[in-house]
């Protein structure tokens, strides 16, 4: 196994000859044909044929040694023999896999394409078999997907449509493991941040006001608030409101109404008597600055509110302003007959247009 400890017992010699004494006393070393590279990484004992690990072995750096192992006796005339070793090493899950970024494209409008290509990542892992073998991934939960495009290539896609609004940026993990026991893994971080696509329509929070106004409300008067929302960002957020003219009776909108552009804020430009007009209906829109630009509008429906600022009018009996009106009647009338029957008009409405009739001033 790679990484063996130094001194580890890799194979033990077993020489046998016939012969006795210092002609069977036998004496280990290795042959010419053995590399210099195989004698530093292990160690020959030439008395007992031991053959040790010397250096640490790196299975990525030199996997297969051959050796010559010379066995000579130290009779008067030597006598020799020989064998090929050939020592393989085992690789071990020591090396990480690794992972590198090749390509990271950010920001990204929101409104791209599905399958459109965000980055390009590599794998590798030094080691063999299925400690070299690695897997990519990314977290499940996201719209991405993986791709293989070549050998220990992957391509970052969009799988799914994004919304800046929802999510405006991703934290990507991109995890490699391989497939050892126990499995080694490496991992990196990249952020992909969405821009801002003008793809939302102004949003007024009601789809019709009706606004209540006081007959002989002062010029100028703040009438309602119609403020929308436009959750993208920047001028696609930034909303201009108007009023879409519409003619009354040859007067336009814009003659009795104002609206601030910028907030949305409803004034009137005239004091309004309820019995002349009563009601009105009309529209305003919100627009965005966007390129190009989007709008929403809503209907606004202003009713007038009687004031009781009109007083009641006698109109019969008739008179002449100061005098006095005189209704002759027999003496003899009886009791519940009628005398006179006093008429009054309101021009206000409903409550405030209910009139009742008392005597102001009787004789007996």
């Amino acid at each position: 196994m790679e990484n063996s400890p130094i001194g580890s017992l890799v194979v033990d010699l077993n020489v046998t000859d016939l012969d006795e004494g210092s002609n069977s006393d036998i004496t280990y070393s290795y042959s010419l044909y053995t590399s210099e590279k195989t004698q530093e990484t292990f160690n020959l004992n030439p008395s007992t044929g031991e053959i040790t690990v010397k250096e640490l072995l790196n299975y990525e750096d030199f996997r297969i040694y051959d050796m010559e192992i010379i066995a000579t006796d130290k009779g008067a005339n030597s006598l020799s023999g020989q064998c090929t070793i050939k020592i393989l090493v085992e690789d071990m899950n020591d090396n990480h896999p690794k992972l590198s970024i090749k390509s990271f494209r950010s920001p990204v409008n929101e409104n791209i394409e599905i399958d459109t290509v965000i980055a390009v990542v590599s794998v590798s892992d030094k080691d063999s078999g299925d400690n070299g073998v690695v897997d990519l991934h990314i977290p499940d939960n996201m719209p991405f997907k993986l791709r293989e495009s070549s050998d220990n290539y992957y391509e970052l896609v969009v799988s799914e449509p994004l919304d800046r609004e929802k999510v405006p940026e991703y934290d990507i993990t991109f995890t490699v493991t391989d497939r050892g026991s126990p499995p080694l893994s490496d991992n990196e971080t990249m952020t992909l941040e969405l821009l801002d696509v003008n793809d939302n329509v102004p949003q007024f929070p009601q789809s019709f006001y009706t606004i209540r106004v006081m007959e002989n409300n002062a010029p100028g008067a703040l009438l309602s608030s119609l403020t929308a929302f436009d959750p993208d960002l920047h001028e696609n957020q930034y909303l201009v409101y108007f009023i879409l003219e519409k003619e009354i009776a040859n007067t336009s909108m814009s003659m009795l109404f104002s609206i601030n552009p910028e907030n949305g804020n409803l004034y009137a430009l005239k004091t309004f008597d309820y019995e002349i007009e009563k009601e009105f209906l009309f529209h305003i829109e919100a627009r965005d600055s966007g390129s190009p630009p989007l709008s929403s509008n809503v209907t606004v429906h202003i009713i007038i509110v009687d004031q009781n600022d009109n007083a009641p009018v006698i109109v019969s009996p008739w008179r002449a302003h100061g005098s006095v009106v005189e209704e002759k009647i027999p003496r003899s009338t009886d009791k519940g007959s009628l005398v006179a029957k006093v008429i009054a008009l309101d021009t206000d409405s409903v409550h405030n247009s209910r009139i009742t009739y008392q005597f102001l001033q009787v004789t007996d």
